[in-house]
């Protein structure tokens, strides 16, 4: 019940830690580099669809560096108790205030947000693509269809979460519906 209670907390406060979560599941020794790659890859293409994604994704960067330095993915218990502990050092609202302030600050003096807003569009896909490196567009066909096959992944997660686990089908945490 704790993976199911972490893993719904997840899917309502940071879509990000959760799709990292499922890559995490699988990987191996070079699992911080892909996740990495994945990563920027992920913000890439959802970018490419809208720009407000980029900002999401900056607002939550800090919580997936912080998921991939803790969550241990070695036994199935060990990625139970990592997590958990991810969770109760990283997303506290003592903790995500000034993540999401420092966030919006950079934000805020890294584009031309306060002073062109019409330019944002355009500064987030070109943030975006030096983030991934390009990965998705000019990298290899491998890495673009990994990236395809996560968001793919995430948005079956997102249409049935009741078939997924019991928990879901209760409606979950009260608190967050």
């Amino acid at each position: 019940v704790s993976v199911c209670v972490c893993v719904r907390v997840c899917v309502c406060l940071c879509v990000c830690a959760c799709v990292c979560l499922s890559v995490c599941v699988c990987a191996c020794d070079q699992r911080l580099d892909q996740t990495e790659q994945l990563f920027a890859q992920y913000v890439e293409i959802r970018t490419q669809q809208t720009y407000k994604f980029w900002i999401f994704s900056m607002i939550v960067k800090s919580l997936f560096d912080a998921y991939n330095n803790t969550v241990s993915t070695s036994s199935v218990d060990e990625m139970c108790r990592s997590v958990l502990s991810w969770f109760d050092q990283h997303c506290s609202l003592r903790v995500l205030r000034p993540a999401v302030l420092t966030s919006l600050r950079h934000i805020s003096t890294s584009t031309s947000i306060l002073t062109d807003p019409s330019r944002l569009p355009e500064e987030a896909t070109q943030a975006a693509i030096s983030l991934s490196g390009g990965a998705s567009q000019s990298n290899s066909e491998a890495a673009a269809a990994a990236a395809a096959v996560l968001a793919a992944t995430f948005h079956q997660q997102q249409q049935q979460p009741t078939q997924t686990h019991p928990f879901f089908a209760d409606g979950g945490l009260p608190f967050l519906t």
